[in-house]
């Protein structure tokens, strides 16, 4: 009799350790022991390769906006925000100074916004004009470019 209200409590334990044993998914390190995440391929190594990148993949968006191919140009939104979520994580890995940091954070929101209303006008059914705010997108990355000879900098 004891053994069955014992059971439900082994269950729940079996569950929990396969949990544990489980863990979260991700390789090894064998070099140091610690857990590998993924690291996606469209995201920079580096503050001044994101800023490229966000130049060139704009003139990519604009370029599949006027064509019919709607999924081509989702991936290429949607990687172009990943890159602009990430701007200021690669900012601070590199030499750029407090306010120069403020800059990109500050840049990174705006273009965060930008091209979420152009992914909202984009999933928008029929497709409707793009935000007027895509005008604002050059001028910001151009901030940025001004930016990275900073960010190489030795400290």
């Amino acid at each position: 009799m004891k053994l069955l209200r014992i059971a439900p409590f082994l269950k729940i334990g079996l569950c929990l350790q396969t949990l544990l044993v489980a863990g979260c998914a991700g390789s090894i390190d064998e070099s140091n022991g610690q857990l590998e995440h993924h690291r996606p391929d469209h995201k920079p190594p580096t503050f001044p390769a994101a800023v490229e990148q966000l130049a060139q993949r704009h003139e990519r968006i604009v370029v599949e906006s006027h064509s019919n191919e709607a999924g081509a140009l989702e991936r290429e939104l949607h990687e172009q925000m990943d890159i602009v979520n990430w701007l200021p994580e690669l900012a601070a890995d590199s030499a750029l100074k407090k306010q120069d940091w403020e800059q990109v954070q500050t840049a990174s929101k705006e273009l965060l916004n930008i091209y979420q209303q152009v992914d909202a006008t984009v999933h928008g059914s029929p497709r409707g004009e793009w935000p007027a705010a895509v005008s604002k997108i050059p001028p910001i990355v151009e901030t940025l470019t001004r930016l990275v000879p900073r960010s190489t900098d030795q400290l």
